[in-house]
Order: C-alpha cells, then structure tokens, then sequence
C-alpha cells in the first residue's frame, strides 16, 4: 500500500509550472525565494481586514455580482485522494454561501483584472474547489476572483482608492485527482523529469553549468 503523500496547493502550482522544478524542491533543492516588496504584503494586510466585515455576517458587499448569504472566512483545508493516496491541503481567501446555497470560492488579487484567467489562477481554483467538495461544501457554483486596482489618486490626501472587479471563473475540480497521481509518480522517480521549456529557472542553470565548463576549459 502506497504511504501518504502531503502537498499543498502551491506544491500543485509548481508542478505546473516546472515538473523539474517540483521534482528538485522535494529534495531540499527549492528555489531560491524572492522576498515581496513591503508594500504589497501591506495591501494584501488591508485587504484582508476589509474583505473580514463580510465574514459570518448576513449579505455581503453591495458590490459582489450577486446576492451573498454570508461569506466564510479563509479556513485550512485538506482532503485525502483515495487514487494517489495524497493529501491536499490549501486555505483559500474566502468562500461565499450564495442566495441559492451554492459555494464559491473567491481569492484575492492586487493586480489589473485580465481578459483571460492565467492557467496559474485556474489551476490555484479548480484545486480550492476540489477541496471544497470534499469538505461537505456543496453545491460547488464556481469561483471569483476579486481584483484590487489603484486608480489614479491625489496622494497628498495619503491614501489611494481601489477599484474592485469580481471576475467569474469556471472551475474544473476533476481535473485534481489526475494531478495527485502525477505528482506521486513524478516524486516517486528516480531519475528527474524534464524541465517546462519556458522555465526561467532551468534555463537560469543551464547558462551556469556552460559557464562553469567554458570556465574550467579556460584554466
């Protein structure tokens, strides 16, 4: 019987981006982490304790696309796949109850809303809303994401106003099983899979490994 496997949701992420990548990170080799500018993890503070009014109160923002019941405020998740026999875990923003009692998952973004929802938001999604199902919250709706934009502001009142933009997304959560089971098998490889064409990490090391061989060459 396979032993269990424990993953998160941004574990699911970065083998969508980079099966090498995945591969190496669960082996001690992540890469490195890029620290975020101070000022994004303080609107994401503020958006947050904004967004909190709505949670476990009746209704919702006048300006959510659609009658909330009540809003359910961010929760730790996790679910057991019975195939793979791994463990998902993820905590999404928010999740609303709608008038018709169906579920939604809604994340937060600080950013221009896109015409497109980018495949790394989707997938991000459609793994929330597996694990919404799984966790009893059902009918599943779909999901939101809410943009947060600056608009152009006279700053000497030191403050911005923000522009808020719901975007509908449709989600797939049987696309996640299938996924477990490959990140099992790719973790479960000796040899290390092939890295994403367009991944800037590998492509990064590929220039170090020349580099070092002209260098040495060179001596």
């Amino acid at each position: 019987m396979m032993e269990k496997l424990e993953l998160s949701v941004s574990h699911l992420m970065d083998l969508l981006q980079c099966p090498l990548c995945f591969w190496l990170s669960q082996r001690g080799m992540g890469r490195p982490s890029r620290p975020l500018p101070g000022i994004l993890t303080q609107m994401d503070r503020v958006i947050k304790h904004y967004m909190n009014q709505f949670i476990e109160h009746p209704g919702g923002p006048t300006w959510f696309p659609f009658e909330i019941q009540r809003f359910v405020g961010c929760r730790k998740l996790e679910a057991l796949d019975d195939t793979s026999k791994v463990v998902l875990r993820g905590t999404p923003d928010a999740i609303a109850i709608g008038k018709d009692n169906r579920c939604y998952v809604v994340d937060y973004k600080t950013a221009s809303p896109k015409l497109e929802t980018p495949e790394y938001y989707q997938l991000q999604l459609d793994a929330y809303a597996w694990l919404l199902e799984q966790n009893d919250f059902a009918p599943l709706g779909g999901a939101y994401l809410l943009y947060f934009s600056p608009l152009d502001s006279d700053i000497s009142r030191r403050f911005f106003e923000f522009d808020v933009t719901a975007v509908r997304v449709e989600v797939n959560p049987k696309r996640i099983p299938p996924l477990l089971l490959r990140a099992r098998n790719v973790l479960e490889s000796r040899d290390p899979p092939p890295p994403s064409e367009n991944c800037e990490w590998c492509a990064w090391r590929r220039k170090v490994r020349k580099f070092l061989s002209e260098f040495d060459a060179d001596k």
